[in-house]
């Protein structure tokens, strides 16, 4: 019987670390925009950004295109897809990267130096009845291998409406 004891207690032990070590999600909604990040995220207000992100291993910059101001530049919104929308805005911000798909995701990505940091952007664009967007995550080059995963499941959460 005192054997059975010890091992339930070790089983519950390991099962609580387990369950330490997984954030639970927390939803953010900013405009017709919802995604769905880790609980250790906090929103933030960040110049020229419809919304900001930050977390302790990644940040997230969202950008917001209403139809109204796309068709100010010459784009018709009603039939451009997420593949041009994103080649435009790589175009724009003239970053020498490919557009492509990823686990049904339009993205592109790309690295940048600042300073003595090297950072990794992971962008995807989605699209709804009203705007478009574009969501950038950033973390340490160094953290990529982790992140990469975390950037596609949390890109997948998002829900324009």
């Amino acid at each position: 019987m005192k054997r059975k004891s010890i091992i339930l207690v070790v089983v519950l032990l390991l099962l609580s670390l387990t369950m330490a070590g997984c954030s639970k999600g927390k939803t953010f909604t900013k405009e017709d925009m919802s995604i769905t990040l880790t609980s250790d995220f906090q929103e933030k207000a960040k110049e020229n950004t419809d919304a900001y992100y930050e977390g302790k291993s990644a940040i997230l910059f969202c950008y917001r295109d209403s139809n109204d101001s796309l068709k100010d530049v010459g784009m018709d919104p009603s039939t451009l897809t997420l593949k041009e929308y994103a080649e435009k805005i790589v175009e724009l911000h003239k970053i020498n990267v490919a557009v492509v798909e990823v686990e049904g995701l339009v993205v592109f990505d790309f690295y940048q130096t600042s300073g003595d940091y090297e950072f990794y952007h992971f962008g995807t664009v989605k699209k709804g009845p009203n705007s478009f967007w574009v969501f950038e995550f950033v973390c340490q080059k160094k953290d990529l291998d982790k992140m990469t995963k975390e950037f596609v499941k949390w890109a997948k959460s998002i829900e324009i409406k």
